[in-house]
């Protein structure tokens, strides 16, 4: 898994390969970044926004603590999918 981490200004971004977010950083109520396991030693990267995009996992989302006791948190209505490809061309737009 690859983790990219943005800092504040100016944008100062960081892709770490191999790893794996452990944790939710919260202050205040609200998540202000991420624990993440790169390696043998923990790191926290804070951040404006954290966005979760482990897919239909949610393992982040699972993260967080419910908004009513015993809720049971309702699942998106759309499910977005990544897909990378090597070696290809757009095809020229028609008018």
């Amino acid at each position: 898994m690859s983790v990219c981490c943005a800092g504040p200004t100016p944008p100062e971004r960081q892709v770490l390969e191999d790893a794996h977010v452990t944790d939710l950083v919260f202050e205040n109520g609200r998540v202000q970044g991420v624990t993440i396991k790169a390696g043998s030693q923990p790191e926290t990267y804070r951040a404006a926004i954290t966005i979760d995009a482990t897919g239909r996992t949610r393992a982040l989302a699972r993260r967080l603590p419910a908004v009513k006791e015993n809720a049971k948190p309702k699942r998106p209505p759309m499910i977005a999918f990544k897909a990378h490809l090597e070696n290809t061309l757009v095809a020229p737009r028609r008018l």
